[in-house]
């Protein structure tokens, strides 16, 4: 099911897992908008990285100021999934990569 906030710039997708609140009519989560933001990026600057408008961007901002807890537990998960996959890999690398890794002298 998605979900569509009153504002109508967010939407959530409870479809994947984790869910994802993303800006409307994008594939753009959250966590993409609000950390570059936690890293000082202005509202101008990130909807110009993301070629979206302004007001989506300011959206995902001022829903992640209204439900702080909520974002930071989104963006965490994402984090630790992200993680998870990077070890793996370097745990399991494809063929390819233990090829390129021994050719490179990395182990």
């Amino acid at each position: 099911m998605t979900e569509t906030y009153p504002d109508m710039y967010l939407t959530i997708d409870d479809s994947i897992y984790p869910p994802i609140i993303r800006l409307k009519g994008r594939r753009i989560g959250i966590q993409h908008v609000i950390m570059p933001y936690w890293s000082g990026q202005s509202v101008a600057e990130i909807s110009h990285g993301f070629a979206v408008e302004e007001t989506l961007v300011q959206a995902a901002i001022d829903y992640a100021t209204i439900h702080p807890e909520e974002v930071r537990d989104i963006v965490d998960e994402h984090e630790r999934i992200g993680e998870e996959g990077v070890a793996k890999q370097k745990a399991n690398p494809s063929p390819i990569v233990a090829e390129v890794r021994r050719r490179l002298g990395r182990i």
